[in-house]
C-alpha cells in the first residue's frame, strides 16, 4: 500500500521520469504545482485552522456545560448536536446551501465554508470533550489523582520475580522497568 504512494512521490522529484533516479533530482514540477495550487492550499490550511480555533472556542464550554448537567435537556442536546453526523456530509451541505442560498455575499465568502466545517466537526469536538470531562469528574468522585496514570506502590503491584522494584518519577513503580534515579 505504501509502495504506489511512496512512487508517486518520488515522481515528484525526478528530473526525467523515463530514467528514473538516474535522471537526477529537481524541483520543477513541485514549484509548478505550488505556482498553480500555493493560494489555494494556504486557503485550505486557514480555514482548517480557523475551523479548529472555532470548534474549541464553542466546543469547550458547550462539551463542559454538557459533563457538568446532570438535566434532561443535556442529553437532549448532547443527541441533537450529533445529528450532522449522523446526516451525510453531502446533505449537510446542500442544506446549508438551501438555508443561505439568499445570502449570495456569505455563499461566495470563505466563512460559508468555515461554518460548514464548523457544523461537521463541532460532534466530534463536543462528544471527545464531554468524555474527557466525565471521566475526570469521575476519578474525582473516586479520589483518584487524575494527574498521574504511573502506577502507584502498593500490594497490588509486585515486582517481577527475581527482579529489584523499579522507582518512576512519581514514586510508583515504572511500568517499562527503567531506573529513573
Amino acid at each position: 500500500m505504501l509502495g504506489p504512494v511512496a512512487l508517486s512521490v518520488s515522481a515528484g522529484f525526478m528530473q526525467n521520469y523515463a530514467l528514473g533516479w538516474r535522471g537526477g533530482f529537481t524541483l520543477q514540477w513541485l514549484e509548478e504545482v505550488w505556482r498553480g495550487y500555493g493560494s489555494t492550499v494556504l486557503s485550505s490550511i486557514s480555514i482548517a485552522s480557523a475551523a479548529v480555533i472555532c470548534t474549541i472556542i464553542i466546543g469547550l464550554p458547550c462539551a463542559y456545560a454538557l459533563a457538568r448537567s446532570r438535566r434532561a435537556w443535556a442529553s437532549w442536546f448532547e443527541e441533537l448536536i450529533t445529528l450532522p453526523v449522523a446526516v451525510p456530509g453531502l446533505a449537510t451541505a446542500l442544506a446549508l446551501i438551501l438555508v443561505y442560498g439568499e445570502f449570495r455575499g456569505f455563499r461566495q465568502h470563505a466563512a460559508f465554508i468555515l461554518v460548514g466545517h464548523v457544523i461537521f466537526t463541532m460532534p466530534f469536538m463536543v462528544r471527545v470533550l464531554t468524555a474527557a470531562f466525565r471521566r475526570r469528574a469521575l476519578h474525582r468522585a473516586e479520589g483518584k489523582n487524575t494527574a498521574s496514570s504511573w502506577p502507584r506502590e502498593d500490594s497490588s503491584n509486585k515486582p517481577a520475580a527475581g527482579f529489584p522494584p523499579r522507582r518512576s518519577f512519581r514514586g510508583g513503580r515504572s511500568p517499562i522497568g527503567c531506573r529513573e534515579d
